[in-house]
C-alpha cells in the first residue's frame, strides 16, 4: 500500500469510527437505562426497538466497509452475461424497472459487476420520487467497451456533488431521509477501476440522473 493509499485509508477509518460511535453511544445508554430499571413497561418496547435500529445501522456500516475494502481486490476476468445479472438483481425487487434492449456479455468479475448493478439500481429506487418510479437499464457500445446506464426520474444531483459522491462517506441531498452507508458508490468506483473502466453520474434530460459505468466487452461474439 502506497503512502497516499495509507493516508486515504486512515482518513476513512477515522471518519467511519465517528459514524459508528453515534449508534454505539445510543445503544450503550439504552441498555444501561433498561438494566437500571428506569424504563417503565410501556417504554421498554420502544427502547428495545431503538436498540435494534442502532445495531442494524452498525451492521450495515461494518458490512459496507468490508465490501469497500474487498472491492480493491481485482479478480481474474471471465465472460459474464449481464442480462442474467440484472435478472438476478430484479428478483429481489424489480418493480418499476425496465430493461431497454439486449444486454451484452462482457469480460469481468461476475460478483463485482453484480454488486455494481445492484447498488446503482438500489440508489435509483431509494432516491426516486413517487411510489412507482420508472427506472431504465440499458447498455451501448463505447469504443472497445460497453457503457451501462441506470436512468431514474428522481430529483437529480447538483453538478458540484456528482463527482464527490464517489468519495467514501459523502452522501447526496436528502440522505437523512434515506438509509445508507455512504460507501456504496465508492465501492462501485473501486470495482469498476479494477475492470479498467470508468464510472459517473450525468443529468437525465427531462429530470433525473443517469448512473453509468464502462467495462471491456468479451470479444467479437457480442456483435
Amino acid at each position: 500500500m502506497e503512502n497516499g493509499e495509507r493516508a486515504e485509508f486512515a482518513k476513512l477509518a477515522h471518519a467511519l469510527g465517528h459514524e459508528m460511535l453515534t449508534p454505539l453511544s445510543g445503544l450503550t445508554m439504552l441498555l444501561a437505562s433498561m438494566r437500571s430499571g428506569e424504563c417503565s413497561d410501556p417504554s421498554r418496547d420502544e427502547k428495545l426497538q431503538q436498540a435494534r435500529q442502532a445495531t442494524e445501522r452498525l451492521t450495515r456500516l461494518v458490512r459496507a466497509f468490508v465490501d469497500y475494502v474487498d472491492a480493491a481486490v481485482c479478480r481474474p476476468p471471465q465472460r459474464v452475461d449481464t442480462r442474467t445479472l440484472v435478472d438476478e438483481v430484479l428478483v429481489a425487487g424489480g418493480a418499476g424497472v425496465v430493461v431497454e434492449g439486449d444486454l451484452p456479455t462482457v469480460c469481468g468479475d461476475r460478483g463485482g459487476l453484480r454488486r455494481v448493478l445492484a447498488s446503482l439500481l438500489d440508489n435509483a429506487k431509494r432516491y426516486a420520487e413517487g411510489t412507482a418510479p420508472l427506472i431504465e437499464v440499458a447498455a451501448r457500445r463505447d469504443g472497445h467497451a460497453w457503457r451501462f446506464e441506470v436512468r431514474d426520474r428522481g430529483s437529480g444531483i447538483d453538478e458540484a456533488l456528482r463527482a464527490r459522491l464517489f468519495t467514501p462517506l459523502v452522501r447526496g441531498r436528502g440522505h437523512d431521509q434515506v438509509s445508507g452507508s455512504g460507501l456504496s458508490l465508492a465501492t462501485c468506483a473501486r470495482i469498476v477501476a479494477c475492470h479498467g473502466g470508468r464510472i459517473g453520474l450525468d443529468p437525465r434530460p427531462g429530470g433525473g440522473t443517469i448512473a453509468w459505468f464502462t467495462v471491456p466487452d468479451a470479444g467479437p461474439t457480442n456483435g
